[in-house]
């Protein structure tokens, strides 16, 4: 499995959102396909995480870094905690109801009554501001709970509780629970809603988040100047946002939507730096300044360790990073586990890209037996968020009922969303379909329009497939010379087949001349890959020549 570029993001409720794209990452994908490009979210902005002994699934406490709770506590006696946090004396008396007890150990419909005596209490305080912090304390608990607690419905239901006494970061979270998935289907128009309503209260994490979708071009469109306005002001405010700041240090080192200026985008990292290691953002801006060797010398063994901080603290973009650097042996020994390990982070939080390279994990077997089902769960939660990677290989699998039943009108309608996004692998697949009528009438000319557009990116079994269009006249007019050219364009990429049939091509002296001399070199080429009806035709010519 190759690597390829790809794309992550911020981290706040999560602080979440960057995309590594054009500037970089890496992690694996399918043979047949590259690049990647995505998003996602994990921590609520006011929450830390600590070293706590993580479960197998890759799960570890998170919790509010205005408390002290340690490892094991009932979800009560953390709301407890969490609520003890606050300073307002009023709010402590309203939220304190007498049944309240340390050993206590609660599910969520108990918490649900409880919460609820807070609810119909709020009318008490002097102001809004306790009870929607408490509300945002709430969904971060049931955001950042182990898996079997973790509630995101029920916490988007607390952030939508502070969001509506117009609180920032409520506000905030809400969006990004829309932006990623996370207890609601994913919406980008109600997740800029909430992002500008935040946003116009200068709360960086919302101007950064806005400035990302610009950037991506998700749920708006791309806009590099109005990405980096937004970014401008997200670095700008009050304390500034490092994740903003990274951001525009990435986009003047790479020269999108701006000048390439290397002393400017230093300049951008190290004010993102300077956040200090309490901020998974300036970890991150830290090991990419290692793992790139910009402003210092490049060593991958320290990018790792700041960009692991950075991910134990909850950087979803981060444990992307981590994902790959583990899968590919880069700065640290090659672990296909713990790869594994971070690439569930991600997909557990809604990252289509680790979804992707997790489902890529399981269909290749790294680290872990091959399970074709699991690997299609995560393919199509992937392809659902949009990946255009995975909606390619989701209508391949049902094409070929690979883990699942054969399904060619699913199949169609998934190669259909990444053909018309230009996928290569999905435009072939097309093309394949409407050659054999599978799950519609065959069509040679809508067949050869696809394997077209597939060809022309060089994909090699569109090219050859092509080949054989115009040698059999079938979806245009028959054409030896043009079935020769495409021929040879994927025997030079190594195709066994179009080496053959080159090969052919010059020994019968169609669409080229005879050339046996030449021909032979094409078939040995083939046949030195097993192909055998080229090393038949090697063995006729030899008998011929006695």
């Amino acid at each position: 499995m190759e690597p390829c570029t790809i794309s992550t993001v911020h981290n706040a409720v999560m602080d979440v959102f960057v995309d590594d794209s054009p500037l970089t990452n890496t992690a694996p994908v399918s043979t047949t396909q590259e690049a990647l490009t995505v998003t996602t979210p994990l921590l609520p902005p006011d929450a830390t995480r600590r070293d706590v002994p993580e479960d197998k699934d890759g799960t570890a406490q998170v919790i509010p870094s205005t408390t002290s709770i340690k490892p094991g506590r009932s979800k009560l006696r953390q709301l407890k905690d969490a609520m003890a946090a606050i300073s307002t004396k009023l709010a402590l008396q309203a939220i304190a109801p007498a049944n309240l007890g340390d050993e206590v150990v609660v599910d969520n419909a108990q918490c649900d009554i409880f919460v609820h005596s807070l609810d119909t209490q709020r009318h008490n305080l002097t102001n809004r501001r306790p009870f929607s912090s408490v509300c945002n304390k709430i969904g971060h608990l049931l955001c950042a709970s182990d898996k079997d607690e973790q509630d995101f419905s029920s916490a988007m239901n607390w952030y939508r509780k502070a969001a509506d006494l117009d609180d920032p970061t409520g506000q905030f979270c809400v969006a990004q629970m829309y932006n990623f998935g996370l207890g609601v289907p994913v919406d980008l128009s109600l997740a800029m809603h909430w992002y500008l309503k935040a946003a116009s209260k200068d709360y960086a994490h919302a101007l950064a988040a806005i400035g990302d979708l610009y950037l991506t071009g998700q749920g708006v469109a791309k806009d590099h100047s109005e990405a980096l306005k937004w970014l401008l002001k997200a670095a700008e405010v009050y304390r500034g946002s490092a994740m903003a700041e990274f951001r525009i240090s990435q986009m003047y080192k790479a020269g999108v939507g701006v000048s390439k200026d290397e002393s400017i985008a230093l300049m951008w990292l190290r004010r993102a730096i300077k956040h200090g290691d309490e901020d998974a953002w300036a970890l991150c801006a830290k090991g990419y300044a290692f793992l790139d060797g910009f402003g210092v010398p490049k060593d991958p063994t320290k990018a790792h360790e700041f960009l692991l901080k950075a991910a134990q603290k909850g950087l979803i973009v981060v444990c992307e990073k981590i994902a790959t650097m583990y899968f590919r042996g880069e700065g640290t020994p090659q672990d296909y586990e713990q790869a594994r390990f971070w690439f569930h982070k991600g997909a557990r939080h809604g990252s289509e890209d680790a979804q992707y390279n997790l489902a890529r994990i399981y269909s290749n077997g790294y680290g872990v037996p091959v399970d074709d089902k699991i690997a299609f769960e995560w393919y199509l939660k992937s392809a659902e968020r949009g990946n255009l990677l995975a909606q390619s290989d989701v209508g391949n699998i049902y094409m070929h009922g690979q883990g699942v039943p054969r399904d060619h009108a699913k199949a169609l309608e998934w190669l259909l969303k990444a053909g018309k996004r230009g996928n290569p692998v999905a435009q072939h697949s097309l093309g394949y379909m409407y050659v054999f009528g599978w799950g519609m009438p065959t069509n040679y000319s809508v067949a050869y329009d696809w394997m077209l557009k597939s060809a022309q990116q060089g994909h090699k079994y569109a090219e050859n497939d092509l080949g054989l269009m115009y040698l059999g006249g079938r979806g245009t007019s028959q054409n030896n010379i043009k079935a020769v050219e495409w021929f040879r364009k994927a025997a030079e990429q190594g195709l066994a087949a179009s080496q053959f049939l080159l090969g052919d091509a010059y020994f019968q002296g169609k669409g080229v001349g005879r050339n046996v001399e030449i021909a032979m070199e094409w078939y040995t080429l083939a046949a030195v890959q097993g192909y055998e009806d080229a090393q038949v035709a090697i063995q006729q010519i030899q008998n011929n020549a006695r």
